[in-house]
């Protein structure tokens, strides 16, 4: 009898044992479907009284994807985000007719830090003013594939990504197809244009980009680098608003890339303007200052320029409030 009772006692351990071990793996895997906590901000604008009976629309864009969009009466709106990374917003102030009256469009920040920014009077309706094309390359394999992207230029200088709303025609597409998503497939050896289309508001505006369709066994055409495009040359900015500069480089071939990451950056006075090696901006204090961002590939080194001028006071605040 007293030999059962230990063996009963050896039993109910080894039970407990697998209870406590069935426990911590149940734990474990919460703890890996649980979700990233959301953090809420607030956007606020303090002059508010220059755009009387306005409509203000926000949107937000969280590493490059849009997240938000809210259209409110009201001069604030609380937004969620569970990124530590940047997001970007666009403001818009119209009146009862639709037409805008204030704006400020890809104004880049960081979460984990709290900045100013100005919303500017428009004047003017702001109108399509151009479209810009952009490629990978200038040549595709066929059975390859090559993307095309699509930016609108407005007349109040800002940008917006067009791709999926642009309109795509090959003009021989036993030579090259094009999706309406803009990718670009090589069919057989030739060359051959691709038409892009955009139209907003009755403004359209087309651009046509040419392609070389290769052979399979075909080298690779060799470019190089001829200038470097900054997505600013001249900005203002108020005391400690930041904003993304770009760096694309342009080769022989018509063709550009992003090389932003890999630029190097420097400013003309720290006290009033800094740049982090990615190339964000800080105002620091009111003056001026210069930007210059150089790159450098295969031996061919360019550089180019951005003046930023810093004022002291500013019309936008976003406050952390969680």
């Amino acid at each position: 009898m007293k030999k059962l009772n230990f063996y009963n006692l050896i039993l109910v351990v080894l039970m407990g044992l697998f209870v406590c071990c069935t426990t911590e793996i149940d734990n474990t895997d919460n703890n890996k479907n649980q979700e990233p906590e959301k953090k809420s901000y607030m956007i606020s604008i303090s002059n508010v009284d220059q755009f009387s009976g306005c409509t203000f629309e926000y949107t937000f864009y969280v590493d490059g994807e849009k997240t938000t969009e809210k259209k409110t009466a009201d001069s604030s709106f609380i937004f969620e985000t569970t990124s530590e990374e940047k997001v970007t917003v666009d403001i818009v102030a119209k009146d009862s007719n639709g037409e805008i009256k204030g704006s400020r469009y890809g104004r880049t920040c960081y979460t984990k830090t709290d900045i100013t920014l100005e919303i500017t009077s428009v004047t003017e309706k702001v109108t399509l003013k151009e479209i810009m094309v952009s490629r990978s390359a200038s040549y595709v394999y066929e059975g390859k594939v090559v993307h095309l992207a699509v930016k609108a230029v407005y007349s109040d200088g800002s940008e917006a990504d067009v791709t999926s709303a642009a309109f795509y025609t090959s003009d021989d597409t036993s030579i090259l197809a094009v999706s309406n998503a803009g990718v670009v497939t090589g069919v057989k050896k030739g060359t051959c244009a691709v038409k892009v289309s955009y139209t907003e508001e009755g403004i359209s505006k087309e651009q046509s980009v040419d392609f070389n369709v290769l052979a399979e066994d075909d080298p690779i055409p060799e470019k190089k680098m001829s200038s470097i495009k900054l997505s600013k040359n001249d900005v203002a900015l108020a005391v400690n608003e930041t904003i993304q500069l770009n760096v694309t480089a342009v080769y022989d071939d018509n063709t550009d890339i992003d090389v932003t990451a890999k630029a190097q950056y420097t400013s003309s006075n720290t006290n009033i303007v800094s740049v982090d090696e990615n190339g964000l901006v800080t105002a620091v204090a009111g003056g001026n200052a210069e930007i210059t961002v150089e790159y450098e590939e295969d031996g061919v080194k360019l550089s180019g320029t951005c003046a930023v001028m810093v004022k002291s006071l500013s019309s936008i605040a976003f406050d952390k409030t969680a």
